[in-house]
């Protein structure tokens, strides 16, 4: 119902759907005092968050999740064969054989 949408996204719904419900109760000609009283009884439904959700579109569109989702993947599968690799040249260096390891992963 919410994919594509992020944190921001979620609280417009919330903002929508509680003004949806607030405009219900809240009509043309009704004064300062009496919105205050009225204001307590409002109450968000289903209703309200179905119609916000309609309203408000997700920021991110599908293509940049997709790209975002497919980078995130990149990086996870990179990171680990950099990990194995670094701890494969340790191993092997503790053993007294040299592998060249680039300069910014030997130790001080």
């Amino acid at each position: 119902m919410t994919e594509g949408y992020v944190g921001a996204d979620i609280e417009g719904i919330c903002r929508e759907a509680a003004m949806l419900a607030l405009r219900e109760i809240v009509t043309p000609g009704v004064d300062r005092k009496n919105i205050q009283e009225k204001a307590g009884e409002v109450r968000i439904s289903k209703r309200h968050f179905e119609r916000a959700i309609r309203r408000v579109k997700p920021t991110t569109s599908r293509e940049t999740l997709s790209a975002y989702e497919k980078s995130a993947e990149l990086f996870a599968r990179y990171s680990t064969e950099f990990e194995e690799e670094t701890s494969e040249a340790k191993q092997q260096e503790t053993k007294g054989e040299k592998k060249e390891m680039p300069d910014f992963l030997q130790a001080e």
